[in-house]
């Protein structure tokens, strides 16, 4: 596949190209939306603070990796340069801190939160 082009997981280890908006954003660790997947063919964009006309629009990429729940297939050196910067970020959303699992944890797809029930009920309930 050439470097350019996007791929979306689509489950049992297949991927298909992806021409969708969230594709072409750029990551951030303090980003103005997130993806909340739906399904596989439906996403939205939910704002997380106000977004003022002309301002790129970000998402968190260590979020939405579906096909990286209890994997870490990748992991970005991070240069978005908010003063909140992670540095690294693995594409495994347990890797993530835990102050990020929880506050994204609500925009995770129902299906996920079934698979991996028992970790997010430990998440939620334990707060360090």
């Amino acid at each position: 596949m050439p470097n350019n082009d996007h791929a979306d997981y689509i489950g049992r280890g297949r991927y298909v190209l992806s021409f969708h908006p969230y594709s072409y954003m750029n990551h951030s660790c303090n980003p103005n939306i997130v993806v909340k997947h739906e399904s596989i063919a439906k996403s939205n964009f939910i704002a997380l603070r106000d977004i003022k006309k002309g301002e790129e629009l970000t998402h968190d990429y260590g979020i939405g990796a579906m096909d990286q729940f209890g994997k870490t297939l990748w992991v970005i050196d991070c240069k978005c340069e908010s003063k909140n910067c992670r540095k690294k970020i693995p594409g495994d959303f347990f890797k993530q801190p835990k102050e990020i699992q929880r506050i994204y944890y609500k925009y995770l797809p129902s299906a996920i939160k079934r698979k991996y029930k028992d970790k997010f009920n430990k998440l939620m309930t334990r707060r360090k």
